[in-house]
């Protein structure tokens, strides 16, 4: 599912169509709780390059998480299943590092 508030929104429609198009099929690729681990399996299969997944990222779409893990920042308001559909991320210990507010994934703060 997507939100159409977030994909017909202009912040989304002035991305480039590459950046967009690589943002479905992360979308399409992630897990059930919107996490990847898998960002060079997905620009494969999209044949979209790298500038459009650090355009992603430069804009917030998508969030760094730990090493190759990333998360998609709405994918609570793109995907709202009741959590007897929900099947849980198998890569929990992220978990860790993001914090929900709203159905938005934010970064925690890292102390140091």
């Amino acid at each position: 599912m997507f939100s159409r508030g977030l994909i017909e929104a202009d912040d989304f429609l002035n991305l480039t169509k590459e950046a967009q198009c690589l943002y479905i099929h992360l979308n399409l690729n992630a897990d059930d709780e919107g996490i990847l681990n898998n960002v060079a399996t997905v620009l494969r299969i999209s044949d979209c390059g790298d500038e459009a997944f650090d355009e992603l990222i430069q804009t917030g779409y998508i969030l760094p998480v730990v090493g190759n893990v990333f998360a998609i920042k709405h994918w609570n308001i793109n995907n709202s299943l009741s959590d007897k559909r929900k099947k849980k991320s198998t890569i929990v210990e992220v978990k860790r590092y993001l914090d929900l507010e709203d159905g938005i994934y934010k970064p925690k703060v890292r102390m140091i």
